[in-house]
């Protein structure tokens, strides 16, 4: 009935493993669980393995480093069962009764996104990465009806294993980390609805820094995203908020201010850090805008058009 597939890069598998299988043990209906390691660190993935051997559960390692895009698809070709339900190796579910809130969508018409949560941070040092999820990533299930495919991410969702397989198509490698966005627009295309109902997954929360290094390469692919909607002539109302900014910036960065947003983005960066509360966030957007206008100068992109 359901394939639940895990794509599993430098990350612990162990908690939603056991969230998994203590739900599978009291349903009636088939499940799978398979987890497929993308070249990870040789120790995390040995310690996955050996998790997934204690209960049973199908344990696949990429030989090398396939990409969020070549996993996914690698992981329904292994599913033995018609929907798949995809759910990202560092988050577990919020709910006890997480498939059988699935279960109950199984119909093949839809898409079905449950929605997700930031874990809360025990540690100071995760903060940023806990109040950007909870106030601008994630959304509850109201509002995200509003715009279906807008607020659709790959981190938990159930598909017919046709449907993934009909939409699970690019014309080229898109930029890291807009794989959902593109999916979105493919169903949006062939008329195939996104259903977003309550029952989401708890993320795992990064370092500061590493999450500030995450914002850098969202930067980058904020950029790459434009140009490349530009080429394959997609969907352009569908381009996530930031990406819809980048006509106006642009012409910033052939601006003789240049300069100055270079002070005020190493300024805002350390702001991001030291500031209380909600205010890291204000000095996130500040970042990122003059962060993005520099990359942009820094790569040359053809700004024509």
């Amino acid at each position: 009935m359901i394939s639940v597939c895990i794509p599993s890069y430098n990350v612990f598998v162990e908690r939603v493993i056991k969230a998994l299988v203590a739900e599978k043990e009291k349903i009636t209906f088939p499940v799978e669980i398979i987890v497929m390691d993308d070249f990870s660190n040789e120790n995390i993935a040995r310690l996955n393995q050996k998790i997934c051997s204690q209960h049973g559960i199908t344990f696949i390692r990429n030989e090398r480093n396939a990409g969020r895009i070549a996993i996914r698809r690698y992981l329904a070709e292994a599913a033995s069962f018609d929907f798949l339900l995809f759910i990202d190796g560092d988050c577990y579910p919020l709910y006890p009764c997480f498939l059988r809130i699935y279960s109950l969508y199984i119909d093949g018409s839809s898409v079905v996104y449950g929605g997700g949560l930031p874990s809360f941070p025990s540690e100071r040092h995760k903060v940023i990465s806990y109040l950007y999820k909870k106030k601008r990533h994630f959304k509850k299930p109201l509002l995200r009806v509003k715009k279906p495919y807008h607020h659709f991410h790959t981190d938990n969702f159930l598909v017919a294993r046709d449907t993934f397989f009909k939409n699970w198509k690019f014309p080229e490698l898109p930029p890291y980390g807009y794989e959902d966005f593109l999916f979105a627009a493919n169903l949006f295309k062939n008329k195939i609805k996104i259903l977003h109902i309550d029952n989401p997954v708890v993320h795992a929360l990064k370092s500061n820094e590493d999450f500030l290094k995450d914002i850098d390469t969202a930067n980058e692919s904020l950029i790459a995203i434009y140009f490349f909607v530009r080429r394959s002539r997609s969907r352009e109302q569908l381009l996530p908020r930031g990406v819809r900014y980048i006509r106006l910036l642009r012409w910033l960065a052939i601006s003789p201010l240049l300069p100055v947003f270079k002070i005020i983005s190493k300024t805002a960066r350390k702001m991001i850090v030291i500031s209380p509360g909600i205010l890291k966030l204000f000095f996130l957007d500040v970042y990122r805008f003059c962060n993005i206008i520099i990359l942009m100068k820094r790569k040359k992109h053809n700004f024509s058009g």
